[in-house]
């Protein structure tokens, strides 16, 4: 951690920025970012599981109907 504060000092929020430490905003603040990283974890498993299905439903359909295969 000492090497990140010496490497890269403007990445790091400073006592001014923040707060001081356990403040009700910096608590606000933590809890609204992983609420956002919650609702963009559900949009995803929810894309993935979309592209889940309709593998699966083109494989069964695949293989109910052959003669209409497009790849052989």
């Amino acid at each position: 951690m000492n090497t990140l504060h010496t490497v890269l000092p403007d990445l790091l929020a400073c006592a001014t920025c923040m707060g001081p430490p356990g403040h009700k905003t910096n608590l606000a603040a933590g809890n609204a970012i992983l609420f956002m990283v919650g609702i963009v974890l559900v949009v995803l498993l929810s894309l993935g599981g979309l592209i889940f299905t309709l593998a699966r439903r083109a494989k069964k359909y695949a293989e109910e109907h052959p003669e209409e295969a497009v790849f052989s």
